[in-house]
């Protein structure tokens, strides 16, 4: 008799045992979970820059212009990235950097999109999808549209010519930021070496 209850409860503690390893394994797992879905996600898409870029080519050769001969892909790529995180926050000021003419005589492009949405976001549904066309047309067609902006990537006489974007998203909170920086050069004998423009003689 004895035996048997103590078999029972050794089943039962067993179970109460097993049970809590579960519900603690469970908790740890929606906890993880829930903190991955309410951070910030940030992209920096290669596949994105140069899909813009292209973008912006091919409609100079449908204009019959001459195409941009080469994606700058080094400094000047770089110092556009770090502009477009700088312009990143919800309350960063939407300005143009007060050194790039000085740099590289070129032009400079800028374009940011913030959406917070309750229900589905389709920019975020699209980056997580891979439909980076989407995406790349906000910048693209909003150029496009803006007769200022318009008229400089317009140009067929730069040397070389980039675009660095930066996209931050938190899906729990059906947040989207998107910010595009398109920048040109002019001249091939210039080249950036730190924050001075240097020429080549």
């Amino acid at each position: 008799m004895f035996g048997g209850i103590s078999k029972k409860n050794k089943i039962f503690q067993s179970f109460f045992r097993y049970g809590f390893m579960l519900r603690t394994f469970l908790f740890i797992l929606t906890y993880g979970i829930s903190l991955v879905y309410a951070q910030d996600i940030t992209i920096k898409s290669d596949q994105l820059d140069r899909l813009i870029w292209n973008k912006i080519n091919d409609r100079l050769a449908s204009m019959n212009k001459k195409p941009i001969g080469s994606f700058e892909d080094s400094l000047l790529r770089d110092y556009g990235s770090r502009w477009a995180e700088h312009l990143m926050p919800w309350d960063a000021p939407f300005e143009h950097s007060d050194s790039l003419s000085w740099w590289t005589n070129g032009s400079e492009c800028i374009y940011k999109n913030g959406l917070i949405s309750t229900g589905d976001n389709e920019l975020i549904d699209a980056i997580e999808g891979g439909n980076l066309d989407l995406i790349a047309n906000l910048a693209f067609d909003a150029w496009v549209e803006s007769p200022s902006h318009d008229y400089q990537i317009s140009k067929d006489a730069y040397w070389a010519s980039t675009v660095s974007t930066v996209i931050v998203y938190n899906k729990s909170k059906g947040e989207f930021r998107l910010t595009a920086v398109w920048l040109s050069m002019y001249n091939p004998r210039a080249f950036i070496c730190g924050s001075r423009y240097s020429w080549i003689f």
